[in-house]
């Protein structure tokens, strides 16, 4: 049940920058609170004793009605929190279409570019790896462009050659 009382602090985040793994995590973590809680009324605790922890700061509260504060908001929350982060997730990607068609790119270029995200956050460099392409009319004129890619055995340069949208 402590676990259930934990997720509070995740339900009150920001959609923003939340994971759906995190939201169905919160969901299972309230299920499990829900197993236990169940679990220690069928094995003889009466719903009126009241149960606290002071090493993880949970409050007392009786039994019977934890199930009701803290497991079932975490499973309800769950599945709300994941339709709103695909949502969110939408939006921001038809943001970034809208951004490149509205330029007139399409086809293949706009997809590489969607891809990367908005024009001035792509990490797309200029032949010579010295100058950034950060506009929407430097990358719809580019030709060839660059992306340094870091891994765990060093740096990689990817080059996209671009003829027309395609």
């Amino acid at each position: 049940m402590v676990e259930g009382f934990q997720t509070l602090g995740q339900m009150k985040r920001a959609v923003e920058g939340q994971y759906e793994a995190e939201a169905t995590h919160v969901g299972i973590t309230g299920a499990e609170c829900a197993k236990r809680v169940d679990a220690a009324l069928a094995f003889g605790i009466a719903a009126s004793d009241k149960i606290e922890s002071s090493r993880y700061g949970l409050p007392a509260i009786e039994l019977g009605a934890a199930k009701a504060k803290y497991c079932q908001p975490a499973i309800d929350f769950a599945g709300q929190r994941v339709g709103d982060i695909k949502a969110l997730a939408k939006a921001k990607q038809d943001a970034i279409i809208a951004v490149y068609k509205k330029a007139g790119i399409k086809g293949k270029r706009l997809e590489l570019f969607v891809s990367y995200g908005m024009p001035d956050n792509t990490g797309f460099l200029a032949a010579g790896c010295g100058t950034w392409v950060d506009t929407i009319g430097a990358l719809k004129k580019a030709k060839k462009l660059f992306v340094w890619l870091e891994g765990s055995s060093g740096y990689t340069v990817r080059k996209f050659t671009i003829r027309g949208d395609s």
